[in-house]
């Protein structure tokens, strides 16, 4: 399975900060620092801005260190939510899925859905 879908079904090689951190460009990380503070209403620098794609070790960025949703899939040792049995009805995903941006969520919920149907 491709490793830069993320536990949660975020596609890490669309991410603005994966791609960034990629080509190591710090201009493309100060414009996503700028961006994302003002969105997160916090305090982020460039150098902030690093993600190795969640389902490496390595750098995660801001929520992805924390995220419950990736804890939740390393501990049932599941590579996305798309192959969980109490998917699409977890509580700790859709949780997630409210707090992000909904043209996010509706993504992550395509990947899922494309996962969970085999394609």
């Amino acid at each position: 399975m491709d490793k830069t879908i993320a536990v949660c079904g975020l596609n890490c090689s669309e991410c603005e900060a994966y791609i960034a951190t990629k080509n190591n460009d710090m201009q493309k990380k100060g414009e996503i620092a700028e961006k994302w503070s003002k969105i997160y209403n916090t305090s982020l620098l460039p150098e902030n801005i690093n993600c190795d794609g969640c389902r490496f070790d390595g750098q995660h960025i801001g929520y992805c260190s924390m995220c419950e949703v990736r804890k939740c899939g390393f501990s049932k040792n599941i590579e996305n939510c798309g192959l969980c049995n109490e998917y699409p009805d977890c509580d700790t995903l859709n949780a997630f899925l409210k707090m992000a941006p909904e043209e996010g969520a509706q993504k992550i919920k395509n990947n899922l859905e494309k996962i969970k149907s085999g394609l």
